[in-house]
């Protein structure tokens, strides 16, 4: 098997060996995909301005998210349906995630459940329960309540899901689930019989969700757990701001990968305005989408991110060799970023600032 030296190997490997529909599953985003697209494309925008003469010999990339000391700021997204990748799923993508160091969030849709996810590792690294807020909140109370008994250490609300956005290739194709497979999270919450097509989970799901997600909902979080409530899905500084109101820990700028609203804006272009208008208010940062480079987690982090979230490589790692390959991707990062300091000249995570990048500027004709 030829080795894989950077995300990009594995993503190929995945798309030439997982399952159609699976793949297509993952990697689809909604309607025309052009913010599935741009993910990828922000990166580039934006170039480094590197500073020489001051590297050492040895970097440190640790850092802390909410308290907890972290080996490198880099952590992994909430998906759902991770066993469709590998038969160990969320144990083996967690497991990874303690071996080295860093946050794994665990999806209400996943097909682990929160137990099984928290027995299954050691306690290395924070465990986080990504959360739905469904029309009968009792459901979301109960994921609150075992996510607590097992040492989970914060709550993602997605924010962004009052439905789900509009993916083709799942309406035209389906996704039957093998019978092995359930969603107990999600069962156990809505005291839900197993659904085994995804078409039907997809509909379902959204059948399920609170379409009248509010301000509202977030205050009753407030009432109901002391764990730090952080809300994904943010897009704009207005709700940034409003978030710090109703007393969330962090945000976490994302637009879903770009399966919810298509043409939605990238983490990377309203990240400063977020960064500049949160200053001072203790709430954190974090971001995900489009990242596959070390080099991409320095500039989220140079434009004011203090946690740099991965997804879909993380499951092309996983379909490729389970615990070992989400181990490697996360090494992968690790030393590309690692790298992309030192020719940067940061030897600290706190020596990364704004004054470390700039936006590409368009030529003129």
């Amino acid at each position: 098997m030829a080795k894989m030296l950077c995300l990009r190997d594995f993503e190929e490997y995945a798309k030439n060996n997982m399952e159609r529909k699976a793949y297509e599953f993952y990697s689809q985003g909604a309607e025309r995909e052009v913010t599935l697209r741009e993910n990828l494309r922000a990166f580039t925008r934006f170039t480094f301005v590197p500073r020489w003469l001051r590297s050492k010999e040895e970097r440190d990339l640790s850092t802390t998210v909410l308290g907890e000391k972290l080996s490198m700021p880099v952590g992994i997204s909430p998906m759902a349906y991770q066993r469709l990748a590998h038969p160990d799923g969320e144990v083996a993508a967690a497991r990874a995630a303690a071996d080295a160091g860093v946050i794994y969030t665990l999806s209400t849709v996943a097909t682990s459940s929160i137990q099984e996810v928290a027995a299954s590792r050691p306690n290395k690294s924070p465990l986080w329960m990504q959360l739905y807020v469904f029309k009968n909140r009792m459901g979301a109370l109960k994921i609150i309540r075992r996510a607590e008994e097992n040492g989970y250490k914060a709550i993602v609300l997605t924010v962004d899901t009052p439905v789900t956005g509009l993916q083709l290739k799942l309406w035209r194709n389906g996704l039957a689930l093998p019978p092995h497979l359930k969603a107990p999270n999600l069962e156990e919450a809505l005291n839900e019989n197993p659904i085994t097509d995804g078409a039907q989970q997809h509909t379902s799901n959204t059948d399920m969700l609170n379409g009248a997600l509010s301000w509202d909902d977030v205050a009753w979080l407030k009432t109901v757990t002391k764990l730090p409530i952080i809300l994904k899905g943010i897009l704009t500084v207005e709700d940034a701001l409003e978030a710090v109101k109703y007393g969330a820990s962090a945000v976490w700028i994302s637009n879903h990968g770009g399966r919810q609203v298509d043409c939605s804006p990238n983490a990377l272009d309203i990240l400063p305005g977020i960064s500049s208008a949160l200053a001072g208010t203790g709430c954190e940062i974090y971001v995900d989408g489009g990242v596959r480079w070390g080099s991409d987690v320095l500039k989220a982090l140079a434009l004011g991110a203090r946690c740099v979230f991965v997804g879909r490589p993380i499951l092309w790692s996983l379909h490729h060799s389970g615990q070992d390959g989400v181990r490697s991707t996360l090494e992968i990062l690790r030393s590309e970023l690692d790298r992309a300091m030192h020719l940067a000249g940061c030897n600290t995570i706190s020596e990364i600032g704004p004054h470390l990048v700039q936006k590409r500027q368009l030529a003129k004709f």
